[in-house]
């Protein structure tokens, strides 16, 4: 268990267990990845398995380029981009 600096209502310390505390500090960009994905997904059910892995990959590509092309001062959203 960890304590993580802050405190409940009632001013007991919150603690949480190490393995939540590494998963929120390491994690964060994975998850913010995942989320911006889900928003524009264009993988249908119907689908085959291996093609929803290439079309996986192919979004995270174009992620990735946005996140970089937006690290230029690129003020697109990322459908417009996409």
């Amino acid at each position: 268990m960890v304590n993580t600096g802050r405190h409940d209502q009632e001013g007991n310390q919150v603690r949480k267990l190490q393995v939540v505390h590494d998963y929120n500090r390491y994690m964060g960009g994975v998850d913010q990845n995942d989320e911006m994905i889900a928003n524009y997904i264009s993988v249908r059910k119907s689908m085959k398995w291996t093609k929803k892995v290439a079309f996986h990959f192919i979004e995270e590509a174009v992620l990735n380029a946005y996140l970089l092309n937006k690290k230029s001062d690129n003020r697109k959203r990322y459908l417009k981009f996409k």
